[in-house]
């Protein structure tokens, strides 16, 4: 599924939807080698300060978009960038997520309408158009799980509230999650096994086996990175301090010292900020510091927005030098 990363108040630009995706495991990071820092290349003729990068196969592949007035959709085969057809119909399309099976989400704006289309792309099969649940409207696919389960969020026509929806991969009718007590809920993420991680503002809950899991000491004041394995990573606003839920035992545990999280990959590879949602960007290996992510020349502030299951990790600079990063470690 996402390395949608949600979208968080800690990102001041780019902001995308961080979600994380699962594929087959690969090594942890080794704690002594060296990250290397690179620009993501952009299409011919296209600015690379405007590119985003959304979803990653685990396999080296990724893809996302060049986030101009009319945005173009943007797949890279091994870090070699391809512009990918816009869905037919659609004035431009944005991407989300990607699975390891390299099925990416994309939304797209129908021509002549504002009207919001969720679909997923293949590049075997193409475009497929995902149903919109009857009274539904403002419809967006945010992940997608490694089966082929999406889930995203939509407004209802009635009363206007936001509800999280899911598409099961079997080509059943969508499922509109909407508990009571989420003031908001959206859909960040979704696993292998339906658990999907869901969030109305600053809270982290997930929906599992048609129950809501909502423990009060993430009920408000946190940021969710992601759903991985079972457990559900963020931030606490209140001092800057990254924390781990285990969705299946209900314990909450903090990692040491002030520093946020951003994203997560399936093997506990972690990134995000050292001291606070301003510092420099570093990488974890679960709770062992392995060091600073270092910047290209001239940049001074970056941000991460998802880390693959290679352990690349992608992200971008922001202020006068803008453009997508990308870390690996050799």
């Amino acid at each position: 599924m996402r390395t949608t990363l949600r979208a968080s108040a800690l990102a001041l630009a780019f902001a995308t939807m961080s979600t994380i995706v699962l594929a087959p495991a690969a090594a942890a990071a080794a704690p002594d080698c060296t990250w290397q820092v690179s620009p993501v290349t952009a299409p011919d003729g296209y600015d690379p300060a405007y590119l985003q990068v959304t979803g990653a196969d685990g396999k080296g592949n990724y893809s996302g978009y060049h986030a101009s007035s009319n945005p173009v959709l943007v797949r890279w085969q091994q870090g070699v960038p391809h512009i990918q057809k816009n869905p037919a119909g659609m004035r431009y399309a944005t991407s989300g997520d990607m699975n390891a099976a390299g099925v990416q989400v994309v939304n797209g704006l129908r021509t002549g309408t504002n009207v919001r289309v969720p679909l997923t792309h293949s590049p075997e099969t193409g475009y497929r158009e995902l149903p919109v649940p009857p009274g539904m409207s403002d419809v967006r696919a945010v992940a997608i799980a490694d089966n082929g389960d999406v889930v995203g969020d939509a407004h209802r026509e009635d009363n206007r509230r936001n509800v999280a929806v899911h598409w099961p991969a079997s080509g059943a009718a969508p499922v509109v999650i909407d508990p009571p007590s989420l003031r908001l809920a959206s859909a960040y993420e979704i696993e292998d096994d339906g658990t999907i991680l869901l969030g109305g503002g600053y809270n982290a809950a997930v929906w599992r086996d048609g129950q809501l899991i909502a423990p009060a000491e993430l009920s408000n004041g946190v940021l969710s990175a992601g759903l991985v394995n079972g457990k559900v990573y963020g931030t606490r606003l209140q001092d800057g301090r990254s924390w781990v839920w285990d969705v299946h035992t209900g314990n909450v545990t903090y990692r040491e010292g002030a520093s946020t999280t951003s994203a997560v990959n399936r093997n506990g590879l972690i990134a995000g900020q050292l001291g606070d949602s301003f510092g420099p960007v570093a990488v974890w290996q679960d709770t062992q510091f392995l060091g600073e992510l270092p910047l290209p020349a001239g940049a001074t502030e970056a941000r991460v927005s998802k880390i693959s299951d290679d352990n690349t990790v992608f992200g971008y600079t922001i202020g006068e030098r803008r453009g997508a990063l990308r870390w690996h470690c050799a």
